[in-house]
């Protein structure tokens, strides 16, 4: 230890190697203080979990995301009729992903303004008829009740918010529109198999069999917008049978994105 003071000293006192030894010192103390620099400025290690926005207003997200120490991005708008205007559907990164701090959170919402489209007369036509005309003009088929008529299948009344509605009336899309149907005498009908459908094709195959939708639930697979996109029906009340059913009976349906729930519900 000794040999190694006197080797110091004496380096110390040598012009040369002092300002060496004093250079080397100011790299170090540089070197230690971009460290400390960049450890503060990136926070190197620390991560945040994304919240979940679905479903909440774009001002109400911004603010949330504030408290989080991270930001949040309108990228884009889509329209689901059964989703409140301007509320998210959709976010990127997912909850719960951890992200540094100041990370850019990027959300759709739903479209505040819809395109309008007008009515058609979907009177005196079959069902199968006024379902088309309607997912034409992009409108749906609401409720459908039925009245004792020699017209067995035939749309006799086209009904918008418990009222009868004209040709050419403008309607947001997306608009459900019921339909009163005539039924000659106890008219019965099968419950179509749903079982691996995706919600659209459910709800049109239920109606095509002159049936009700129920609800539509989502199992806790389905988190996301995009998720009920790519959800499959895997549970349906009542369950397909043969025997039949009075017209306008109820269906209601589970969804899912977990392909080994739907052989377990075989």
């Amino acid at each position: 230890m000794q040999k190694i003071y006197k080797f110091l000293h004496r380096a110390w006192n040598n012009f040369y190697c002092r300002q060496l030894l004093l250079a080397a010192g100011v790299v170090l103390v540089v070197l230690l203080a971009v460290h400390l620099f960049l450890h503060i400025v990136t926070r190197h290690g620390q991560t945040y979990p994304v919240p979940n926005f679905a479903n909440m207003r774009l001002l109400d997200a911004q603010l949330l995301a504030i408290d989080h120490n991270l930001s949040v991005v309108l990228t884009d708008s889509a329209y689901v009729a059964r989703r409140p205007r301007g509320v998210i559907l959709e976010q990127n990164p997912k909850p719960n992903v951890l992200v540094k701090k100041g990370r850019k959170v990027f959300v759709v919402i739903n479209a505040r303004n819809v395109k309008k489209v007008d009515m058609p007369s979907v009177v005196d036509v079959s069902l199968r008829q006024a379902k088309a005309q309607l997912d034409a003009k992009g409108l749906e088929v609401g409720r459908l009740t039925f009245n004792y008529d020699i017209a067995n299948g035939i749309v006799l009344e086209q009904i918008y918010k418990g009222k009868p509605i004209a040709r050419g009336v403008q309607l947001p899309v997306g608009t459900a529109i019921d339909l009163v149907i005539g039924k000659n005498g106890a008219a019965r009908t099968a419950v179509p198999n749903l079982i691996g459908l995706s919600a659209n094709a459910a709800q049109s195959a239920i109606v095509e069999a002159m049936l009700n939708v129920g609800t539509i639930r989502y199992d806790e697979t389905v988190r996301t917008f995009a998720d009920t996109l790519n959800a499959v029906v895997n549970l349906q009340v009542p369950p397909s049978t043969n025997v039949p059913i009075d017209f306008g009976s109820h269906v209601s349906i589970m969804m899912t994105i977990k392909p080994s729930l739907l052989e377990e519900t075989d």
